[in-house]
């Protein structure tokens, strides 16, 4: 697999849009995943954090991930 940016040898996938990237041409970014205190354990009867922070997750630079509410 080849580097979006250079046609380099890739060593990562952008987590928010599965472009290929080079060491050099990684860049980071904050990615959240999963689902907010909406959601209940059924066992315990309370709000429970179920999504997660990824501060360094990989990013192509090329794209523009735009946050989305599911509220």
């Amino acid at each position: 697999m080849k580097c979006s940016h250079c046609e380099a040898d890739a060593r990562a996938i952008c987590v928010f849009c599965g472009r290929a990237v080079c060491t050099e041409h990684r860049k980071a970014r904050v990615n959240h995943t999963g689902f907010g205190k909406k959601s209940r354990d059924s066992i315990i009867q309370w709000p429970t954090d179920t999504a997660h922070q990824v501060e360094d997750a990989t990013w192509c630079g090329i794209c523009d991930p735009k946050p989305l509410s599911t509220f």
